[in-house]
């Protein structure tokens, strides 16, 4: 419901209470009132006169500048958000339609504002043009989108298309390709040093060298329901963080990686209506309720090469129904160990295990 005002701005009933003008300036009004009113006008008479500053903008607010996708002003004052740090002065989000460049990602001075492409997005294109089996709109459509996998210093990035994986120097401007199987690769990432690509694949965690592209597969055991370095809905969902299915970690080095499996075998299947897409599909998820059998989950200790069986001991959850042990792994050394640490428990006590396996070379 909404109140009407009179011209003051007021309700009505405050109206009713507040003096009018004429009533102040009759016999029985307040001549105090009155000079406060006159002192308040001619404030304001003086500050109109003061100059105005020179980088003060003096124009009419127009309909392009609240709506115009390219002019509009932000008026609203929130903060931005999803900025990657480059360094201590620069920072990268995703291109705004008022940049002259074309590439999806902006490098931005946070000092001075100015931007600039994070890398050229023509040689890009032209290098994914370049590759068999891949058209010219497919490498316009692959060299503008801007969630490709990157390194660290965003010198090289990591693109997907038609399930397989391919690599793209920006320093070299050159682009390879790294698998060709039918199956999709999954939760991909460049290791810290940027010379190898770890992926899942078909519940397996396997890394690519990028410059011979070989492929060592470091597990064999995984399935459709045993997931090595990739989390199930419950862990994702209750432990790591909604939407984050990673389950292994590189060490800082690029040397080794410590992973989880998840065993979900013995875990029962809780189906779900997907009802977002336009014609609803049926999925099952493993999802313990109160009282099932949790998924068994391990941390590998393993220090061989990534083929290796030997030397292969484990940390183990318990896995009987009821039980609530669940793993977070961090870095206690960054070259050669991690820690399991179960929280769910009411337990403070840290599972130590040299939880890194090794790593391909690269030479």
């Amino acid at each position: 419901m909404h109140r009407r005002s009179n011209a003051a701005g007021l309700s009505p009933r405050a109206a009713r209470l507040e003096p009018r003008l004429d009533d102040r300036l009759g016999t029985g009004g307040r001549p105090r009132t009155f000079a406060a009113a006159l002192l308040v006008l001619v404030a304001a008479a003086c500050l109109a006169l003061l100059p105005t500053p020179a980088g003060a903008q003096q124009r009419t607010l127009t309909i392009a500048d609240i709506y115009d996708p390219a002019r509009r002003v932000n008026f609203d004052g929130n903060a931005p958000f999803g900025l990657t740090w480059l360094d201590d002065r620069h920072y990268v989000e995703r291109r705004s339609p008022r940049d002259a460049f074309a590439g999806p990602l902006a490098r931005v001075d946070a000092l001075t504002g100015e931007r600039s492409p994070l890398y050229d997005a023509a040689p890009f294109e032209a290098a994914v043009a370049a590759l068999p089996g891949l058209s010219a709109a497919d490498a316009a459509r692959i060299a503008r989108q801007s969630g490709h996998v990157t390194n660290a210093d965003r010198t090289a990035l990591v693109f997907e298309f038609a399930d397989d994986l391919y690599h793209y120097d920006v320093g070299t401007e050159r682009a390879r390709r790294l698998t060709a199987t039918p199956a999709a690769e999954d939760e991909v990432s460049l290791s810290p040093d940027g010379r190898l690509v770890a992926f899942v694949r078909g519940g397996n965690l396997i890394v690519v060298d990028v410059e011979h592209r070989r492929e060592h597969a470091l597990t064999t055991d995984g399935g459709e329901r045993v997931r090595n370095g990739q989390l199930d809905w419950v862990y994702q969902e209750e432990i790591y963080g909604r939407g984050n299915f990673r389950g292994y970690w590189w060490s800082p080095d690029s040397s080794r990686i410590a992973y989880l499996q998840l065993d979900d075998r013995a875990v029962p299947t809780f189906t779900v209506l997907d009802h977002i897409p336009y014609h609803p599909e049926v999925e099952h998820w493993e999802y313990p309720k109160a009282g099932d059998t949790n998924p068994v989950v391990r941390s590998s200790t393993s220090t061989g090469r990534p083929t290796a069986r030997t030397s292969s001991s484990r940390c183990r959850t318990a896995s009987r129904p009821g039980s609530t042990w669940s793993w977070r792994i961090r870095t206690a050394d960054p070259s050669r160990r991690c820690c399991a640490r179960p929280p769910r428990r009411g337990s403070t006590s840290t599972a130590r295990r040299s939880g890194w396996r090794t790593a391909p070379s690269s030479g």
